[in-house]
Formats: structure tokens, C-alpha cells, sequence
């Protein structure tokens, strides 16, 4: 009868250790900066399976420094932004949306490429951290598009009441930083993450010297619209 009791008293013990020992088996989700255990060090993006790009918007922007083309049969809204180069979002919706941003690096790097991407995605994993506004950033990996070098990384924001997933790229020319980020529906990155690579690919950065001077063809009447202000999000970017 003594075993008998023990035995009963055991087995509900057993079963939560069974339970705790299979649990924790859902999405990883988890941000933070630390590199993720099935994340590569370098990510190298097939360009074969880039989406198109339409035409140029006409003269280089940001004061003559870049050329930007956006995803073909995109539109190119006409409105007013300081804090956007440009903007462009899926024909008759609101998202997905791509933004190009440009700003003064604070960074040492001057000029991404082969040899410092290493220390270029350090340092950004280092701001990243940092941003409060980044909490929830998936950890910074570098990625090459091509001739492109650069870093991403993925957060939510809450955007008109919804959780919308984004996805940044990277990079530093001439001391100017340089980012694609893309907006889209929850888990949904997997989906338009090719016209954000696209896009970055696809920035031709004018040397000094150069003519940036261009025919305009979908050149925006007006400044792009600024980004809506940012609400971090109570969860995780997809991975």
C-alpha cells in the first residue's frame, strides 16, 4: 500500500517534467543583438531572385549622392519629408512600404566594403542595442547583395493599431549612412524581403566629379511623406 501512495504522488511530478521538457518548441522570436543560433555570420543573397526595378527617380538624391530606382509597378507617392530620400509602396496598398533614409554616420566606417564588414556590423550591433527604440531588433548579421555590403536586421512597430514586421539594410558611402527599411504585414518579410534587397542593390552612390544630372521619369512631384511615427511593439520581429 506504501508503494502504492508514492507511486501516485510521483507520477504528477513526472508529467511536468515531460511537459516543461517539451514546451518552448514554438516560434523563435526572441530579439536582443546576440547572434542567433541558426543565423550565418554573413548572409549572401542570391541576386537571381531579386524583384525588378522600375526606372530611376530621375536626378541622384540626397543632395546628389545616390541614384534610388524603385520595385517595378510600385508607386512613388508625391508628398513632403525631411526624413525620408524616398518612399514607395505596393500598388494600391498601404503596406508593404519601403522607405530609404539617409543620415551622417557616427560610426568610424567611411565606406562599407569587403574588408570592414566585420567591423561595420559591430559597431551597428552596438547602436542597435542601444536605440531604445530598437528593443526588440533580432540580432544584427551582415548581408551582400552583389557589390552591395552591408547589415540587417528585423523589428516590429505598431503602426494605426497593427503590428507590422520590418526588415533594415545597411550600409555607409562616403560617410553617409544609408538604409532600406521595409514595412510589411506580420509574417509576412518572406514575402517582399527580395524589393527590399532589391532596392539596396540597387542605390548607384555618384562620386564627386560625376554628373548625377538625369532625365526625370517617376520622379515624386514633392518630398516623400514622413514615416509615421514609430510605437515599438510589444513582441519580437519574425526570424
Amino acid at each position: 500500500m506504501k508503494r502504492f501512495w508514492m507511486g501516485r504522488m510521483l507520477l504528477p511530478v513526472v508529467l511536468l517534467g515531460l511537459v516543461a521538457g517539451c514546451g518552448g518548441g514554438g516560434d523563435d522570436e526572441t530579439g536582443g543583438g546576440e547572434e542567433g543560433p541558426n543565423q550565418p555570420a554573413v548572409l549572401e543573397v542570391d541576386v537571381e531572385k531579386l524583384a525588378s526595378l522600375g526606372t530611376p527617380l530621375g536626378r541622384a538624391l540626397d543632395e546628389g549622392r545616390v541614384e534610388i530606382a524603385p520595385p517595378s509597378d510600385w508607386d512613388v507617392p508625391p508628398s513632403r519629408s525631411d526624413k525620408a530620400l524616398a518612399w514607395f509602396k505596393e500598388a494600391g496598398a498601404d503596406v508593404p512600404r519601403i522607405y530609404v533614409k539617409g543620415a551622417d554616420y557616427a560610426g568610424e566606417v567611411t565606406d562599407v566594403g569587403k574588408d570592414n564588414l566585420e567591423q561595420f556590423r559591430d559597431e551597428m550591433a552596438k547602436a542597435v542595442k542601444a536605440d531604445k527604440k530598437r528593443k526588440d531588433a533580432s540580432p544584427v548579421q551582415s548581408v551582400i547583395i552583389g557589390t552591395f555590403y552591408g547589415i540587417q536586421y528585423k523589428s516590429r512597430v505598431n503602426y494605426n493599431d497593427r503590428i507590422l514586421d520590418r526588415l533594415f539594410v545597411v550600409t555607409v558611402q562616403g560617410g553617409r549612412e544609408y538604409t532600406v527599411e521595409l514595412w510589411t504585414p506580420r509574417r509576412s518579410l518572406d514575402d517582399y524581403e527580395n524589393h527590399a534587397y532589391a532596392v539596396a542593390a540597387g542605390l548607384k552612390f555618384v562620386k564627386p566629379g560625376d554628373d548625377p544630372e538625369k532625365p526625370a521619369a517617376d520622379e515624386p512631384s514633392e518630398k516623400p511623406a514622413d514615416p509615421p511615427e514609430e510605437k515599438p511593439a510589444d513582441e519580437s520581429p519574425q526570424t
